[in-house]
């Protein structure tokens, strides 16, 4: 054996990544968290607890989170446990805080048994089921033979019992939800703020990157690691300033129709409905054109509104669209001159649906081209069936 793959081979204690692991863990919680707050509102790390937030009105969330790569970080005599539930119960022991104004949560990553302590602890509701989860735990601790878990139960349980009791009254517990499921949470939360989906890793990537420097730039200066919502804002806003004039911003989701309005809007009279019918299309295309004709119309709006377009700039996006929808009529009557009618219109759609047009040198959302040419059809300013003008026209002028 050669000496590099000796070295691949070669086993090691594995306490320091499991802490990298913990480490990686609480910065996205805290990132986490820092996106939830209000203004006014601060995150501080390895500060009160893990991950702490600070609420207005003096409120406060203690943070425990831990993860493990080899099983269960929080098992009924496990240290990580002990240690935790004393380092709460001797933070209120030793300072003046209200319990009444604190929530403490335990963020876990693995699974945890029905029958685990934490399980038990969790769903404390009273005085009465704390008794009994403090008895329990006492039963545990008696068979164990690890003094470091002894000291801190000698705490908990028998010193400040009262305390604990308290604790486990406002103890929430969020078990087996791993990494991937939290940055799905800190997606939505950016999703919410009206950030460009197409950018959301790069934003995500920016803020955590500014997070850890901030954090490491206090800890390095014996400072408070804590960092307020405004200074999280102020030291962002030319990031994202710079993000929202690069990008168009999806303002749809809040006003778009469910799916009962959208199973109305298919069989409406509306003209681009019809368009559609005149080709055939099946069911499920019908639905998605109509979520796609609400959102544009929501985007174009709200575009303008807000002055991220002009009027001029909005139009001139149709007028290119309508260029586009020449050249491929032209091309398909050409190259597809045996195919049906039918046929045609509905290649001459799925051609213009895959069209790439910018708005003012910026990037659409998603399926803004397909909902404008369906309201340019809406508008009888294009058809999909090539004697679409025969078919509509007359009948608008009739009306």
């Amino acid at each position: 054996m050669n000496d590099s793959t000796s070295v691949q081979n070669r086993s090691r204690d594995t306490g320091a990544a499991g802490q990298l692991v913990g480490y990686t863990l609480q910065y996205v919680r805290a990132l986490l968290r820092l996106l939830q707050c209000k203004l006014g509102e601060a995150v501080s790390i390895e500060h009160l607890s893990d991950v702490s937030v600070h609420l207005n009105g003096g409120q406060l969330i203690l943070e425990e989170d831990k993860s493990s790569i080899n099983g269960n970080p929080v098992g009924d005599l496990s240290v990580n446990l002990w240690k935790t539930l004393y380092n709460w119960v001797s933070f209120l022991a030793d300072s003046n805080t209200d319990i009444a104004r604190c929530r403490f949560v335990l963020c876990v990553v693995s699974p945890i048994a029905p029958r685990s302590l934490l399980n038990t602890f969790a769903a404390v509701k009273d005085k009465k089921s704390a008794y009994g989860a403090i008895q329990k735990a006492r039963k545990k601790v008696d068979n164990s033979s690890s003094k470091e878990i002894a000291r801190y139960a000698q705490v908990v349980l028998h010193e400040q019992r009262s305390i604990f009791q308290q604790l486990l009254m406002r103890l929430e517990v969020s078990t087996n939800k791993n990494e991937e499921e939290i940055e799905k949470e800190i997606r939505d939360l950016l999703i919410g703020a009206m950030f460009p989906a197409a950018r959301l890793d790069e934003i995500r990537n920016h803020f955590h990157s500014w997070l850890m420097t901030r954090i490491c730039r206090e800890i390095r200066d014996r400072r408070c690691p804590i960092i307020y919502k405004e200074e999280f804002v102020q030291e962002n806003r030319a990031f994202v300033n710079s993000i929202r004039s690069q990008s168009l911003v999806d303002y749809s989701s809040s006003n778009h129709p469910n799916k009962e309005e959208l199973a109305e809007e298919a069989v409406s009279d509306k003209m681009y409905v019809k368009q559609l019918q005149a080709i055939k299309v099946d069911k499920e295309k019908m639905i998605r054109a109509c979520s796609d004709y609400f959102r544009a119309g929501i985007n174009r709006h709200e575009w303008i509104e807000r002055e991220l377009i002009s009027i001029e700039e909005a139009d001139e996006f149709e007028e290119k669209l309508y260029s586009a929808y020449e050249g491929e009529k032209e091309r398909i009557d050409l190259e597809f001159c045996g195919l049906s009618d039918i046929d045609k219109g509905r290649r001459l759609l799925n051609a213009c649906e895959r069209q790439q047009v910018r708005i003012a040198d910026r990037d659409p959302v998603d399926r803004t081209i397909p909902g404008t040419y369906h309201h340019l059809s809406n508008d009888l300013r294009l058809g999909w069936h090539p004697k679409w003008k025969d078919m509509f026209c007359t009948q608008e002028e009739n009306k």
